[in-house]
């Protein structure tokens, strides 16, 4: 093991969102601060033409999962949904990397590669509301956050314009939006709204102004109108030009979306390219690569295929000495060299999973006995149907509505609140369409009919995949 001899202000591990925006940060707010990140993944994606080879890999995957644009890596192995299964046992005797034991399995996956997660996530950039951080003191389960969403009203601002969200606030607010949901009255998003698919409008006519109505336990009647409500999120649209700025300055100075650095124009809008889980075509989705690209490497590095394996912490004081990584040559190769970076400040980056595993593995942070528990997913559960119309599914990004009306409320007494998501590309999360409908079609299901083939199977491919619509309950 070799102790570097420079010693960098800040050492980073991981290039998701969260070390890449606060890089920016640093850099911003200290232009001579030195900044060393440490990425376990490859830096493929950091170029035009590598960013491109993921799209490629994925347009030829059989299985279109979230990570099937990022080859396996051995020397920075990473969980893959194809796995649950086998690895959710009880025993824990299955393979894979991500090795659960317990009755309910983490069901999603982490991606290690250059931008972290946002290189497969679908962009939804929703807020916290307000009574979401005061669970005890208003229905009287969990506990009250020790900061209020006041506090953080500043950092949703600077958040929303590091990463880009469109959205436009009166969707957000009044009776048609959010329970509750707050903002400064001269705020505005960055960018407008993505326009809202025929999916959203087609289900807006049926569901706009019905009524939701329930009885609590102590038999108070509770009632709510739904209303279809634009979501914000993280890709490119129109650029708001009556945009303040996060910092409070409420003159308007527009903002500009930022595409593929490395391409004039591409990606300053989205082009509705249907392949938002996992990747962009274009990069107008945002994800860490785009904010790595744009910052000046005369203070900061990134160091790819250095995969951080220990903490190296004094025995007497238990402070950070320096943070022990393995850099591989390449990914298919084996051979690997152990160096120490030092710095002043160290900061543990590397997602959820990875993050508690480094910390486990180097018995650093264990004040607490909650270091690698409450791992928790997005409790979920589907519905989905056919229109009698053919409604355009299948097309532009994967959700760019729902229904919040039911996010907050008395109701939250006695159970959870929860927002609906229409999904845009049919029954695809839902059976695996549209391949199960060609199954379906041809015979190879159990599911009844006439086998069809030829011309009858594509008009009734066509048919059915436009008519499809999904529903997802968020809790």
């Amino acid at each position: 093991m070799e102790a570097e001899d420079k010693v960098y202000d800040v050492v980073i591990v991981g290039a998701g969102i969260a070390g890449a925006l606060l890089v920016e940060q640093l850099l911003k707010d200290s232009p001579d601060c030195s900044v060393l990140m440490l990425e376990a993944g490859t830096g493929t994606g950091l170029t035009a033409d590598g960013y491109d080879k993921f799209v490629n890999t994925y347009h030829g995957a059989l299985n279109q999962v979230p990570n099937s644009p990022y080859p396996n890596n051995p020397n920075a192995p990473q969980s893959n949904v194809l796995d649950i299964q086998k690895i959710g046992s009880a025993e824990g005797d299955a393979g894979g990397y991500f090795v659960q034991r317990g009755p309910l399995p983490f069901s999603s996956t982490n991606t290690r590669t250059t931008g972290g997660t946002t290189m497969h996530w679908l962009g939804t950039c929703l807020r916290m509301l307000p009574n979401d951080f005061e669970m005890r003191t208003r229905y009287g389960h969990g506990v009250d956050w020790p900061i209020k969403y006041d506090d953080f009203m500043g950092d949703y601002r600077k958040a929303e314009e590091a990463i880009g969200v469109s959205a436009d606030k009166q969707d957000q607010v009044g009776p048609r939006g959010v329970p509750n949901l707050r903002y400064a009255d001269w705020y505005q998003y960055p960018m407008k709204k993505i326009p809202q698919s025929f999916v959203d409008r087609s289900l807006a006519e049926r569901i706009d102004g019905l009524v939701w109505k329930e009885t609590s336990p102590d038999n108070e009647e509770l009632s709510r109108q739904l209303y279809v409500t634009s979501t914000p999120q993280g890709r490119n649209s129109t650029p708001n030009s009556e945009y303040p700025g996060p910092n409070g300055d409420q003159q308007p100075r527009g903002f500009t979306p930022q595409g593929n650095p490395e391409k004039n124009h591409v990606g300053e809008r989205c082009e509705g390219n249907a392949s938002c889980i996992p990747i962009c075509p274009v990069m107008a989705k945002y994800n860490a690569v785009r904010t790595l690209g744009r910052l000046s490497r005369d203070r900061f590095e990134i160091r790819v295929q250095a995969v951080a394996s220990s903490i190296d912490l004094d025995p007497q004081s238990g402070e950070v000495r320096g943070i022990a990584y393995k850099r591989y040559t390449s990914a298919g190769q084996s051979h690997f060299t152990t160096q120490v970076a030092r710095g002043r400040l160290y900061v543990i980056a590397a997602s959820a999973i990875e993050t508690a595993r480094l910390l486990i593995a180097s018995n650093a942070a264990r004040y607490s006995s909650q270091l690698g528990r409450n791992l928790m997913d997005h409790p979920t559960l589907l519905t989905w149907g056919l229109f009698p119309e053919r409604i355009g599914s299948y097309r532009g990004p994967g959700s760019t509505s729902g229904i919040p009306s039911l996010r907050d409320g008395d109701f939250r007494k006695f159970r959870s609140g929860f927002r609906i998501e229409i999904g845009n590309w049919g029954w695809n999360w839902a059976t695996g369409a549209p391949r199960s409908t060609v199954e379906q079609l041809v015979g190879l299901s159990t599911s009844g009919g006439e086998p069809r083939f030829g011309v009858q199977l594509r008009r009734a491919l066509y048919d059915e995949c436009q008519r499809q619509f999904r529903l997802a309950f968020l809790v």
